[in-house]
């Protein structure tokens, strides 16, 4: 608004006596406070009104950019993901291969073995002991105690 001085008042209320005359003035005077007071409010309204559209504009300003670095996390965790998808893929197919290779050598072996020497039982491990021949020199099996057929590591003679 428009500052108005002093000596602007002066000469306003000096006019107004003369135009009004001064049985009218307090009574015109009282209106233009009353309608100055209501121009004030008007004026603080559209002011607060203005205001709240700019911080309305700047959040959504703010919202907008939000949005834009949640769409770029977003792309970057689908790249990631699609990465450790790959990832996981070679590796069940490296897995899936090694476990093939593993059961063709197996199977192959087992082919390989002469019918007559093959003794395992129903998982595939040795299903009974080996005859005594077969046992290096210095091994017995086990049959009665704990320490009998046990051949102890050299230099670790058991002392009793």
């Amino acid at each position: 608004m428009t500052e108005i001085g002093i000596s602007e008042l002066l000469l306003i209320l000096v006019v107004a006596l003369i135009v009004v005359g001064p049985e009218r003035l307090p009574g015109l005077a009282r209106k233009a406070g009353y309608w100055a007071g209501r121009l004030r409010q008007y004026v603080a309204g559209v002011r607060s009104e203005i205001e709240e559209q700019l911080q309305a504009d700047e959040l959504r300003q703010m919202m907008q950019r939000q949005e834009q670095e949640m769409a770029e996390l977003r792309g970057l965790l689908e790249k990631s993901r699609g990465e450790v998808e790959g990832s996981l893929e070679e590796v069940n197919e490296y897995l899936v291969k090694a476990t093939d290779a593993g059961a063709d050598a197996d199977r192959q072996a087992r082919e390989d073995q002469p019918a007559g020497d093959a003794d395992t039982d129903d998982d595939g491990g040795p299903g009974g002991t080996a005859p005594p021949e077969a046992l290096p020199q210095g091994f017995r099996p086990a049959t009665g105690s704990q320490d009998e057929g046990v051949k102890q590591p050299v230099g670790h003679e058991e002392k009793r």
